[in-house]
């Protein structure tokens, strides 16, 4: 508790990542999100937007540095004290949640608070904070 007070612990979810998640240590800052949970804490909170990366556990290492600037970019909200936006990851060897189309990985979705209906809307712009 006294960690989490003086703003030393992260609040976000800190499920496991699989041994065999290669990036899952990269994406440390993001709500690891599952088909369990994905639409509980995406879509059911309203009252946040979220952005989701959707990732290959065992896809190409070049994706690394994605993963990389995706979690400073959600470590960079939680030190400002930005507690409007979700950051989530999604492993796309796992069932993909209803409406979200296989891609290329890496791909971004955003859900914008009280709008997270179906169509929902693919983000491709920068990952980076200015641009979010």
């Amino acid at each position: 508790l006294k960690n989490a007070i003086s703003g030393r612990l992260n609040p976000t979810d800190r499920r496991k990542f699989s041994p065999d998640d290669k990036f899952g240590k990269d994406l440390e800052s993001a709500k690891r999100l599952t088909p369990d949970t994905f639409s509980e804490d995406i879509i059911n909170d309203q009252h946040h937007d979220a952005l989701v990366m959707f990732y290959d556990s065992q896809g190409e290492d070049s994706f690394q540095q994605t993963a990389k600037e995706y979690n400073l970019l959600a470590k960079s909200f939680f030190m400002a004290h930005i507690d409007t936006v979700i950051f989530g990851s999604y492993d796309i060897q796992s069932e993909l949640p209803t409406h979200i189309e296989k891609e290329d990985a890496p791909f971004f979705y955003f859900f914008p608070a009280y709008q997270k209906v179906a169509p929902y809307q693919k983000y491709e712009g920068e990952i980076k904070p200015e641009a979010i």
